[in-house]
């Protein structure tokens, strides 16, 4: 009977070491499952795998973050290819740079998640870069910062997502630095439900167009702010229909809504402060609710119909800065 306890006693002893020791199978094992539920959390989504990256690792698998890979492409180029799995890449503090040629383009499904946008930071400084990554499959982008550098560099670009969508959370596209035309943010390609939530916009006057939405449809963007923009949104494509943008905030760009094409867009709670020029609307078919900024209110009747503008002395009861004009000859 001593002996059998003994030996008991052995044993606990021993799976006590084995769980504090960092890097054997069990402890590994249980710290890569919390990981994976934790990652699971943050990005909505079931995923498949998840593969770390962090400037401390040893670049070897990726399968946690002391064998962490260094860089972001090293993880993307390491995930599942199949069109059902979806790779979680947790990425440490650090500055990441792509340093690739063109447009480097993923086609695998990731969800690239940062802690803090402002605690991981992703470019592309190489000389015949033209953006900073272009993703084909399934992405979503939480808690980076997407810098453009201080090129022509446009910053991500997401195509062909399909009916299945992107998630863009919590990012901040640093461009403030661009001295030719550029995009921070292009969404193009059929996309459709596209969700972006938290996103900040920093750019150049001259330079910068904001968001570009190519053939996008039935998309929610809001909790949104452009700064310092040439552009802060531009819809293209006959196709972009019916997207829902909510809590926008316009400040200080040249132009801030750029509407040539798709219908039914609705805009709901709307700021506008210190634009050069706020909408410029070639479709017209729009909803409009809670728009705000220091801007004279139009008043534009469809007819004139039971309106009576008084003539003679003291007619100008509304102040000179008034004006009533049929909606037809509206500029």
């Amino acid at each position: 009977m001593q002996a059998e306890l003994s030996k008991l006693k052995r044993l606990f002893i021993l799976l006590l070491i084995l769980s504090l020791l960092p890097g054997m199978g069990w402890a590994e094992s249980v710290t890569d499952r919390s990981y994976s539920s934790v990652g699971g959390a943050i990005s909505g989504r079931a995923i498949t795998a998840t593969l770390y990256v962090s400037p401390n690792g040893n670049n070897s698998n990726g399968s946690t973050w002391f064998t962490a890979y260094t860089t972001i492409q090293a993880a993307i180029t390491a995930s599942s290819s199949d069109a059902e799995d979806l790779t979680m890449i947790m990425v440490g503090p650090g500055t990441y740079d792509i340093n690739t040629t063109g447009d480097p383009t993923y086609t695998n499904n990731v969800c690239i998640v940062g802690s803090h946008r402002n605690f991981a930071k992703i470019k592309n400084d190489h000389a015949s870069a033209t953006s900073v990554m272009k993703f084909t499959g399934l992405v979503c982008l939480q808690d980076v910062t997407i810098d453009c550098g201080s090129g022509t560099n446009d910053g991500v670009i997401i195509s062909g997502s399909g009916t299945k969508g992107a998630r863009v959370t919590k990012v901040y596209f640093e461009c403030e630095n661009v001295t030719g035309a550029q995009t921070a943010l292009e969404i193009s390609g059929g996309t459709e439900y596209t969700r972006l939530q938290d996103v900040k916009f920093h750019g150049v006057l001259a330079n910068t167009k904001g968001l570009l939405l190519d053939d996008v449809k039935f998309s929610n963007i809001w909790d949104i702010q452009f700064h310092d923009c040439l552009t802060g949104i531009q819809i293209t494509n006959a196709d972009s229909d019916q997207n829902v943008f909510d809590n926008l905030l316009f400040h200080e760009n040249t132009l801030g809504l750029d509407l040539d094409a798709g219908n039914t867009q609705i805009f709901e709670n709307i700021n506008f402060f210190k634009n050069t020029t706020r909408v410029d609307d070639e479709v017209g078919d729009h909803s409009w609710n809670d728009i705000n900024g220091a801007f004279p209110i139009s008043t534009e009747p469809d007819n004139f119909s039971g309106v009576n503008v008084p003539t003679g002395d003291g007619a100008d009861t509304w102040g000179a800065s008034t004006e009533i004009r049929a909606a037809a000859t509206s500029t």
